[in-house]
Parts: structure tokens; sequence; C-alpha cells
């Protein structure tokens, strides 16, 4: 799990240390890797 965090991390870490820009582009990838990572770590019903 700590692994598949590490866009998190780096953009955020961009973000405060390089003043680099969130763009829609990288927000709507964050967003594609936080749904990977929920569909992974769901409990299975049933």
């Amino acid at each position: 799990m700590f692994l598949a965090l590490s866009p998190f991390t780096a953009a955020l870490l961009g973000a405060l240390l390089l003043a680099e820009p969130i763009t829609l582009t990288a927000t709507g990838g964050l967003v594609c890797v936080a749904v990977g990572l929920w569909l992974a770590h769901r409990a299975e019903a049933g």
C-alpha cells in the first residue's frame, strides 16, 4: 500500500518544496490512482 501512495507523495512534495503546479491533468491522474487503490483494496462482498 505504501508504494501505491508514491504518486500522491511526489505531487505533494513537488508542489510544496519545488513550487511545481498541480495541473488538471496531474489531478486527473491522481484520481485514477485513487480509484485503482480503492478497487484493489475494497472488501469483497459475500
